[in-house]
Parts: structure tokens; sequence; C-alpha cells
């Protein structure tokens, strides 16, 4: 599902603010950056399922099959959405991941953000792993780790809930060389020249109602990166991959 993002500014004059009207919800991220607290945000080129590869992590010898895929039986409707994508996933022992990943845009400067986040709908509750890295020099901070709930309305239906985490909160793995800065929004924005992946790694919980070697469906859906909001506003969010079919 597409999120449009929206400029808000005391400071605009109002002849801009009156081409912005005409502008914005155009329901593409080439709608204008938005800006907090006086801060651009960079805009970030949508990108698609293709750009999105699944593969065992450390310790899972899983021989149960491991894809991604457009999906649309399972968007979002109710928050107006159309696709999703779909990953079906495995592990051999408990708390033992899948490697999802993807390669961001390069040149932009992610730092600028506060933490990445995605929606999730989850059959069976899962650990997950979220990573930011440098492929290539191996460099990698853990965002975050641990559980997320299936979410269930009323009726037991399973419905889509957002994971939002700040990168206030990363650290170095240690799996590479060591971070220089060694904040991760300092060092995206010192690196920024370098092409990032994002992992967004399923770990099996079988506690939570997976099981070894046995299938496990996740959607995925907005993943992307937010800051905050700045006194009680609302955050401010640009999606990277909205999986929406026309872009898919």
């Amino acid at each position: 599902m597409k999120k449009n993002v929206k400029i808000f500014g005391a400071a605009l004059t109002a002849l801009l603010a009156i081409a912005l009207v005409s502008s914005c919800d155009t329901g593409s991220n080439e709608d204008p950056a938005p800006v907090v607290d006086g801060n651009t945000l960079p805009s970030i080129p949508l990108g698609t399922v293709s750009d999105w590869s699944i593969a065992l992590g450390y310790q899972n010898t899983t021989t149960v099959p491991l894809s991604v895929a457009q999906d649309t039986a399972n968007a979002d409707a109710a928050a107006g959405g159309t696709g999703c994508m779909v990953v079906n996933w495995a592990s051999s022992t408990d708390f033992r991941s899948c490697e999802l990943y993807a390669l961001l845009p390069e040149g932009i400067d992610y730092g600028k953000f506060d933490g990445m986040q995605f929606d999730v709908k989850l059959p069976a509750s899962a650990n997950f792993l979220l990573l930011m890295r440098n492929p290539d020099g191996g460099t990698t901070f853990k965002v975050w780790e641990d559980y997320v709930y299936r979410g269930t309305d009323e009726s037991a239906t399973y419905v889509w809930v957002t994971v939002k985490k700040p990168f206030a909160d990363a650290v170095d793995t240690g799996w590479g060389p060591a971070a220089d800065p060694a904040d991760l929004q300092d060092w995206l924005t010192a690196d920024k020249a370098t092409r990032k992946q994002i992992n967004l790694n399923p770990v099996l919980n079988v506690g939570g109602g997976g099981a070894l070697d046995v299938a496990q469906v996740t959607y995925i859906d907005n993943v992307g990166f937010y800051k905050a909001g700045v006194d009680g506003a609302a955050d401010q969010v640009v999606v990277a991959w909205d999986f929406e079919p026309a872009a898919n």
C-alpha cells in the first residue's frame, strides 16, 4: 500500500502553499519531500518486489522452499492498499532466521531519518532481526531484534500491524569492520555514497506458533523510514517499497 507524505511548514509563503495544494497527494514518491523541524527529508524512489531476496540464515538448514512474491489477495484493503509482498520461509532450528534483504537506493542520506518501519501480517507470531549494513564492506548495525505478536481483531481475523524502530537503539554487531562514526545515523550520513542493504529477517519462534521445517507465511508492506514529529506532530514517513501492483 502507498502512504503519501505531505509538507507542513509555517515558513512557506502563501504562493508556495497554493502550489503545494495542487502538487501533493499524487500517489507518487515524486511528491515534494516532507519538511520536519526545518529539515527536508530525502525522497526515495519506489522499489519493487524484485529488489528483495531471501536465503537461509545462520545455522538454518531447512529444505523448505523459500520465496518472495507480489500478493494482492492479502493487501491491507481497509487502508486502501491493493498489494503487498508475501514471504514464504522456514527454519530447521528454533530462534534461527532467514535472510530477507534488499539493496537501498544509493546516494541518499538515510541518517536524516530517525528510524525504520514496516507493516506486517503474521498468521503465526515470530521474531524479527532488523539490520542496516554495508553489503560490500561488511559493517552491520542491528537496529532491533525481538518478538512481533500476530495482530487479530475481535473476530480473531489476522490484521496488519506496524513495526517501527528507532536508529538510536542500533548497535554495531561486530560482524565486519567497526563503523566509523560509531552511531548509526552519523554512519549513514558520513557513508551515504556507499550503497546500503536493509534486512527484515524473520526469526522462527516455536513458542509463538511456528514449527520446525514447516513453511511460514508472512506478509510485508510499506517498508521505509520515519522522522519523529516535533511538538506532538505526527511522524513523517517516506516509503521505499509499497508493493502496489502498478509499480511491481
